[in-house]
């Protein structure tokens, strides 16, 4: 029986895999003589409104970026049915996936990865984020002479910086358990530090065989990433080599200013940890060629993760209990006491405290209460001189300093009332106690009510009080008047805090 043929020179041999958008086959150019790889797009997935755009980036990019560890295109077109449709060289081997599940070494799996960072540092470079870097996605082809070559797949959900094409509102872009969480949150503006992130994703898989931020359900998983709630990887591998624990903590910072800001500084961290060599690579039965094993988004959870309990807690310490504090609220502080004591500031510390001061503070971890009121109390003794005014003072500082980056989202310029409302999210952003409530009343009357909050110090009240009015300021709006009305401190439960804002 004769092949099918396409377009009057491309047959189709056998199917190769399906993924979440089409089918690849292996098939022959009968122009060219050469063996090729023919992916055709479902019907279906044609009329969804980004296909177009993801068909002509896959197209596209390989030779826009002009990389050998890219997979070349040989042709891309539309049929007379309306099927898009793309040629691909053809590609024998496995994908890092398949070499980690027949069980390849740690120095095997950094040597892959060093070897996938070189394209992706090209794609960087040439105004490309992957959005999609995942094991499935990084292929051992075999060379010529029989060794191993990395190749990247499945450049369709790429974002071109410079195109201005822009993702669907409120569709996730990428596999779940390995993308960024601002990428989570929208992929429309995402930065080369979604695609180091998921690298520091790849590289905890390769060190503990766990991925971080799994659980038992996607929307569990979703919720683990955007609380940047994951068991520190010197808890799951305490093997694992420490300056690769400290530059996969860095890579999985909740905050994209905090990672390494593309491919290419990755790839230049990571070469001091290798010591392997790309493995030998198993060509299976048959072909494997790009996007073969395609999985969307689909969730999978994983063995020996869960989603709650000891295991999430701080990476400082293991508190048996609540509260906790997010990380990104010590950081500023631990830098502003450490640069005062560097200048001359003496404050006598025990082990500890020492301790505390000098510890790696990852900001998407949690700790425990007790680190951030010690801190707390010392800043606001020896910086900012131990008022109330001082400790609103503090409050603002500390708003200006973490509203920032993906933060910024919870401000919005011009819209006082709009940021007022975010202020809830804000809260259990930072810590893991109590609820905020906002009432906003008559002539820019707004009430914030704060519950679950008996035990804090005086000093927390009135940085509270200091952080709202530094977010309401930084939205554009004036503070004319504000008060305590209840308060742990004079024997309330709640919190309550009422202002008058112009511009409300």
């Amino acid at each position: 029986m004769a092949a099918q043929k396409i377009a009057g020179r491309y047959e189709i041999l056998h199917e190769i895999g399906k993924g979440g958008m089409g089918t690849v086959f292996a098939g022959h150019d009968t122009v060219e003589n050469r063996p090729c790889a023919i992916k055709v797009l479902r019907e279906e997935a044609s009329f969804h409104p980004d296909a177009k755009p993801r068909f002509e980036r896959e197209a596209q990019a390989p030779a826009r970026i002009g990389h050998p560890g890219l997979v070349e295109v040989y042709d891309a077109f539309i049929d007379d049915d309306g099927r898009m449709i793309l040629v691909m060289e053809l590609l024998e081997g496995e994908s890092f996936k398949q070499l980690q599940q027949r069980g390849a070494s740690l120095q095997q799996q950094l040597a892959v990865v060093m070897a996938a960072l070189e394209p992706l540092a090209a794609a960087h470079a040439a105004g490309f984020v992957h959005r999609d870097m995942k094991p499935a996605n990084i292929f051992l082809a075999v060379d010529e002479s029989g060794g191993a070559r990395v190749k990247l797949l499945d450049f369709g959900v790429a974002r071109d910086l410079a195109s201005g094409q822009l993702t669907q509102t409120g569709v996730i872009v990428g596999s779940t358990h390995y993308i960024s969480p601002e990428q989570a949150h929208s992929a429309r503006t995402v930065e080369p530090t979604a695609d180091v992130f998921s690298i520091g994703v790849v590289l905890y898989e390769a060190a503990s065989g766990k991925l971080p931020f799994a659980d038992e359900s996607p929307l569990k998983t979703l919720t683990n990433l955007a609380s940047g709630k994951y068991p520190p990887l010197d808890t799951v591998a305490p093997r694992a080599p420490r300056d690769l624990v400290a530059l996969v903590h860095e890579c999985l910072a909740f905050h994209p200013v905090a990672r390494p800001r593309d491919a290419a500084v990755l790839r230049d961290r990571l070469a001091p940890l290798l010591t392997g060599t790309l493995p030998s690579v198993r060509a299976p039965s048959g072909d494997v060629s790009p996007s073969a094993e395609a999985e969307g988004s689909k969730v999978r959870s994983r063995p020996g993760v869960s989603g709650s309990g000891a295991d999430l807690l701080a990476p400082m310490e293991q508190a048996d209990a609540p509260p906790r504090a997010r990380g990104i609220m010590i950081i500023a502080m631990v830098k502003a006491l450490k640069k005062a004591m560097a200048d001359g500031l003496h404050i006598e510390l025990s082990d500890q405290e020492r301790g505390w001061l000098d510890q790696y503070v990852l900001l998407s971890g949690w700790y425990a209460w007790k680190h951030f009121d010690w801190l707390i109390h010392r800043v606001h003794e020896h910086l900012m001189g131990g008022t109330d005014a001082g400790a609103r003072n503090m409050g603002r500082w500390t708003a200006e300093q973490n509203l920032t980056g993906i933060h910024a989202s919870f401000v919005y310029p011009g819209d006082v009332r709009r940021t007022l409302r975010s202020l809830p999210n804000m809260w259990s952003r930072y810590f893991d106690f109590g609820e905020v409530e906002i009432e906003q009343g008559q002539d820019g009357e707004v009430t914030i009510r704060v519950t679950g909050y008996d035990f804090v110090p005086p000093v927390h009240e009135q940085m509270l009080v200091g952080w709202t009015l530094g977010a309401v300021t930084m939205a554009g709006g004036e503070v004319k008047a504000y008060e305590t009305t209840e308060a742990p401190s004079k024997g309330d439960r709640e919190l309550v805090v009422r202002m008058r804002i112009t511009n409300l």
